[in-house]
Parts: C-alpha cells; structure tokens; sequence
C-alpha cells in the first residue's frame, strides 16, 4: 500500500509547483498516531498500524463521530493569496458518507464555532482500497492571519444515527495553494471610452442598436434599444470582445456586479459568459440566472454569480436581454461592469529532460474526440492524464494511441515517460 502511495505522489509532484504542503502526516510508524485523537471515533489498539490510522465507530449512541489535529502553536499562518485545502487518503468502510472538516477557533474545539465544509467519501468494502480526496477548507477569519489552529475530520451524523465500521486513513496533508485574482477581461466597462469593443447581435438577428447614453452621474453608459417589434422568443445580446489569457485558467465561479436602467419592468437579463480554449474553439456558453429592474427608469445595483466546471483559455463577457415582454424602442443601459473570478495557480508544464537524450513528441489530433495518437522517436513506457488541477484522472495502458473518449469536455495534460526516463507534458483539449 505505502509503495503504491509513493509513486502517485512522485506522478503528481511536478503539478504541485505553487502548493505549501504545512502538515503532512502520513502514519508510517505503528503506534505513533502524529498528534491526532479520538473524539467519538475510537483510535483504540494498535494505531496507527500497517501504515494506516485506523478509526472505528461507535454506533448510533455516539454523535459526530471525529478525530482531531494536534493544537498548532504557533498557528500555522494563511496568505492573503492563499487557500486551504486538505488532502486526504482513506478507505471508508463505515455507514457513512457524508463528512465534514472543520477548521476550530483558537483555544476552541466548538465545531459550530469555526469554519467547516461538507464532502462525500463513498463507501466501499473493507481492505478493497485508498480513495483520495481534496477539499477546500474555508479560511477562519476569527484566527490570527486567518491561521490555522487545530482541524477535525467528522462523520455528519448525530446521536441516534452515528456510524459503524471502520475507516483507514493513509495520509492526511494541510495543503496552501496560491491563487490568482482575474477582473480586466471585460474591456471599457464603464463605456468611457465609447461604445467600442461593445456590439449588438441576437437570435433570430439583431433586432436592438446600441449605443452611448448617460448614467447616474452624468458619465458614459452603454444602451441596447429595441427598433423593431422582436420576436418573443429570442434575446439580444450586448458583447464584449473576447479576451485571452494567454494560459489556461480554472475558476469555480465568476461573479459580476453592475449598473442597470430600463424603461420595461419586466424585462429578463442576464449574463453570458463564453468560453473558449487555446484554439478559439467554444468550450461553453454558461448564462447567470435572470434577474427584472424593479422599477421603469430607475438605475438599479446588480450582482450576480454563475458557476463555472469548464477550464478555458478565452472569454467573452455579454450582456443578454431576453425579448419575451419585450416591445419596439423599449430600451435597457448598463454601467459599471466589475466581473471577477479566482481560481488556483498551477506551474507551466514543460518537458522533463533527464540524460543526455532530447526527445521530440507530438500528439494529435487536438482537439481530440476518441483517440488520441502520441508521435516520438523514442520509446514510451507510460502514459498518465492529468486535470488541470494537477490530479491523475487515468493511467492509459503502454502504447502510442490512446482512448480518451470517456473524459469529459476540457483541458488535459499527457504525462509522457520514455526509456531514457525523459518525461514530457503536453497540454490537449478534449470535445
């Protein structure tokens, strides 16, 4: 078991380039439970052994079955830049599948007190095998730094439920990740410059114009004006440019606030963001929820937040009126567009050289669809697929054609080995 841990780590550490690993406990000497202790969760006998810590529940009688971290002293300090997330390795062979982390109030062992998240870990049989999870742990900001004190891993269940069985963790790892803040791909939000990048278009057509019109304060809006009756069930559509990161990125949401007047109450808009990979292929179209003003000819302050599952490349931000009580000269301004998303940093994927052998590869077709065939000189010994968050989704067997017509939508990378132990890393989008 340890072995086979060893060799996922290594496969996985030239991903980690922008991660702090703060604690990493991973249970090797029989007995020595690394600072961790019952809470309702026994850790009773021998433990850890065989590499494993091993917690037995206690039945319906005990709530909350959990184990606890050691007290950090000093508190293991959180970047303004940074996230928490918590790497677990376990085999869960209790009754229960819905668990929590929670992340304490100093000098406090109060769950409800700090922060904490929800995850699933399934349940299997015992001794079938490590599962590996990582979670995001929300940042507690009533902790100096917004550090960390002390953790805990429970199972969500209360007395009269509780859990039985038993769960083997393998490793438990405290993990910071960087991350990046984007807000200027939506270019000229404010219209100060003029109506430029902006544009019109809509299904069935274009039934709208657009132009400049005068805010609250007496500065620049953009304007959509309906010139013919349109038709009820289409939309019209206020367009940025599409804006290129020049790299992939991975946000879980994109929030955006803004300015908005409109002579029709009723009217529905939204926002829509399209995404697009290296290639300018569209990887997505993903609309916010509708929202109406709620007055005729009043500005009003809008937020909105939409989740995002795809990576990209590319981005276009548009404004999207939908025509369903719309009528002819009915019109709708907008101002003060500030959209944002995070997402985590990773390391530019390069080729690994190691020897004095230089290796060329390519692969295609990329896009991909089904098969996806690797082109070298030299030969391949293995294959691993990556996510863009840098977890192995797939151990392909040996060969140069590979079948990745199971993987979802999106970005990967392709882990290359050669017999000279060179490694490459190719980036390919798969539709």
């Amino acid at each position: 078991m340890k072995k086979v841990y060893i060799l996922l780590l290594l496969g996985v550490l030239p991903y980690l380039g922008f991660s702090q690993t703060l604690k990493d406990y991973t249970f090797n000497t029989d007995g020595n439970k690394e600072g961790w202790t019952a809470s309702g969760l026994s850790l009773s006998g021998t433990n850890p052994t065989t590499g494993s810590l091993i917690g037995t529940g206690q039945g319906s009688t005990v709530g909350f079955p959990s184990i606890r971290s050691e007290v950090y002293s000093p508190i293991l300090a959180v970047a303004s830049n940074k996230k928490i997330f918590v790497k677990i390795v376990a085999e869960n062979a209790t009754t229960g599948t819905i668990w929590q982390i929670g992340n304490f109030d100093t000098g406090s062992t109060n769950f409800g007190n700090g922060t904490s998240v929800d995850f699933t870990m399934p349940i299997v049989a015992p001794n079938s095998g490590m599962s590996t999870f990582l979670v995001e742990l929300p940042i507690n900001p009533d902790n100096a730094s917004n550090g960390i004190s002390q953790i805990t891993i429970r199972a969500k269940y209360g007395v009269g439920t509780g859990i039985s069985g038993t769960i083997k963790f393998d490793e438990i790892a405290i993990i910071l990740k960087e991350f990046v803040t984007e807000n200027s791909f939506v270019t000229n939000p404010n219209f100060e410059s003029g109506l430029s990048p902006w544009s019109v278009s809509g299904t069935p057509g274009s039934e709208s114009d657009a132009s400049i019109t005068s805010s609250y304060d007496d500065s620049n809006a953009g304007q959509l004006t309906y010139n013919v009756t349109p038709t009820t069930s289409g939309n019209q559509l206020l367009d940025n440019q599409v804006y290129d990161f020049s790299k992939t990125v991975n946000p879980s949401k994109i929030d955006v606030n803004f300015d908005v007047k409109s002579n029709n109450a009723n009217l529905d808009i939204q926002v829509l963001y399209t995404l697009y990979d290296a290639f300018d292929a569209v990887i997505s179209s993903n609309n916010t929820g509708s929202i109406k003003v709620t007055a005729a000819d009043v500005w009003q302050n809008v937020s909105l937040s939409k989740v995002i599952t795809d990576s990209f490349d590319k981005i276009r931000f548009s404004y999207k009126v939908k025509s369903t009580n719309a009528n002819n000269n009915d019109y709708i301004a907008f101002d003060n567009t500030a959209a944002t998303f995070t997402y985590i940093k990773e390391p530019t994927l390069g080729v690994n050289s190691f020897g004095n052998n230089t290796n060329t590869v390519s692969i295609f077709p990329n896009p991909v669809q089904n098969t996806l065939t690797i082109s070298s000189e030299q030969n391949i010994t293995k294959v691993e697929i990556y996510n863009m968050l840098g977890q192995n989704i797939a151990s392909p067997k040996e060969g140069n054609e590979i079948n990745v017509s199971d993987l979802n939508t999106g970005i990967y990378i392709a882990r290359i080995t050669f017999d000279n132990g060179a490694v490459a890393n190719e980036r390919f989008i798969k539709k």
